[in-house]
């Protein structure tokens, strides 16, 4: 195997003050905070907010692409639900089950979902309408609901696994263990 220098960096989780190098060769990889894996944004603290910010970004790509759809007055709210529900939530929800959301991000996400709904069925927060009432005239859910949907399902997958895979969830604590294999 061939590993190329220029391009190889490293990232270091929770790191402690006074941390040593990585060297290849002789030569300082370079260190960096985040990386993209597998088109999510890995950050060394932990956080998430850029993963978020991209998600947030997407859904409202989406919402743009079939907003004449959406914001049309003769289209029932169930249609613009059901379309809602197929190419913007999609969107906004790919790869979040393996992301870690906080309280404060979940709402954001919930927060455009909202302004999204609303826009499609000519509703202003002056109107004063609740959002569960906005909801069910859209037929759909909640988005952390959707969202912790989405991890468990994740998570069923990868009990199934075998651990040749690389990935799987130790039986007795509730961690996930990452393995590579060579």
């Amino acid at each position: 195997m061939k590993v190329s220098r220029s391009k190889t960096e490293y990232m270091c989780v929770n790191e402690r003050e006074g941390s040593g190098t990585v060297r290849l060769q002789g030569e300082e990889v370079k260190k960096v905070q985040e990386f993209k894996y597998l088109g999510l944004t890995v950050q060394s603290n932990g956080e998430c907010g850029k993963e978020v910010k991209k998600r947030l970004q997407a859904g409202w790509n989406g919402w743009r692409k079939v907003s004449g759809v959406l914001c049309d007055r003769k289209i029932s709210a169930r249609i613009k639900g059901k379309v809602y529900r197929t190419v913007v939530r999609p969107a906004m929800l790919y790869g979040l089950e393996t992301v870690s959301l906080r309280k404060r991000q979940e709402s954001e996400l919930e927060v455009a979902e909202l302004k999204m709904l609303r826009f499609s069925l000519g509703v202003t927060r002056l109107d004063r309408i609740r959002n569960e009432y906005i909801r069910g005239t859209a037929h759909v859910g909640r988005l952390g609901d959707k969202v912790r949907e989405a991890r468990l399902r994740w998570l069923g997958h990868v009990q199934r696994r075998e651990i040749q895979e690389g990935i799987h969830v130790h039986k007795e604590t509730p961690y996930l263990l990452f393995t590579c294999i060579t």
